[in-house]
């Protein structure tokens, strides 16, 4: 039998498994049939154990997600090698809080030693708060955004604002899975490929600078944005718009509460190395897009 790459797939906040079915369809059509020259064939895993109770279980925080999500992918690889497959390779992919849910469940797949036995290839977030969900304040959108956030989704909620603590520790999860000794880093950096997705403007669930994990926004309405031809949503940027020769960390976020952590989040993070598409879609419902 060919070797298998697994493509695990993570719905995000208040979603279910169905959210990606686009996604799904268009992989098994483009690269569903075996690779004749590598001897590999792609195994989508659609996930649905954060998927339920009224959609309500993705409001359960992310030890709890990331876990259910390792449990999940560790039964399939099971089931496959059980099957008489060899899962060779894995990748996967999280749209909007998803992208936090699979980079936890990556950190108990590297504390697990599975990547010693299975390559890690791609990380990809689509539109993922990967610096939390916090907003500048100032005007009453970002104050409603910001209390619908802390209030509505459960610990979820109080993780993507950096309110959560436990008795053992202030600091925060959102940090603590950026910790460049914590497992969770390190698992995301054995990755060949980290892909960010992540909307210019108009998506007011996950705005531009947390899914991209920067401290701005270098696009603004006055500039004449170019675009792929081949893709005309996604900016052609022809260099890396996030590297600075000297980022200054200590003025980031100065006027937040919760800035040291935001430093330590984008600090760590930006130690790994990202592709970026930069996307853009107008009207109101980017993040839907």
């Amino acid at each position: 039998m060919a070797s298998i790459h697994l493509f695990v797939l993570q719905h995000g906040l208040n979603g279910s498994s169905t959210d990606l079915d686009f996604i799904e369809r268009t992989f098994r059509q483009r690269f569903g049939k075996p690779d004749p020259e590598a001897g590999r064939e792609l195994h989508l895993l659609l996930c649905n154990t954060n998927t339920g109770y009224f959609n309500r279980l993705t409001h359960h925080g992310l030890e709890v997600m990331g876990t259910r999500l390792y449990e999940e992918l560790m039964k399939e690889l099971d089931r496959i090698e059980k099957s008489g497959g060899v899962v060779d390779r894995i990748s996967i992919l999280g749209f909007s809080l998803g992208g936090l849910i699979a980079r936890y469940a990556i950190g108990l797949l590297y504390r697990e030693k599975v990547f010693e036995r299975i390559t890690p290839v791609t990380f990809v977030s689509f539109s993922s708060p990967h610096c939390g969900s916090r907003r500048k304040a100032g005007s009453w959108w970002n104050y409603t955004l910001a209390a619908i956030t802390n209030n509505l989704f459960g610990k979820t909620g109080l993780e993507l604002m950096l309110e959560d603590t436990s008795n053992d520790s202030d600091v925060p999860l959102l940090v603590k899975i950026t910790e460049i000794d914590s497992d969770f880093y390190k698992g995301l950096a054995v990755f060949r490929n980290r892909i960010l997705y992540c909307n210019l403007q108009n998506d007011f669930q996950v705005p531009f600078c947390t899914g991209s994990i920067s401290h701005r926004n270098p696009f603004n309405d006055q500039q004449k944005l170019t675009f792929l031809e081949k893709y005309p949503h996604i900016l052609d940027t022809k260099e890396d718009f996030m590297q600075e020769d000297k980022p200054d960390y200590d003025n980031f976020f100065k006027n937040d509460a919760k800035a040291v952590h935001l430093r330590v989040i984008l600090r760590n993070l930006q130690t790994l190395e990202w592709k970026r598409y930069n996307c853009y879609f107008s009207g109101p419902f980017a993040h839907a897009r």
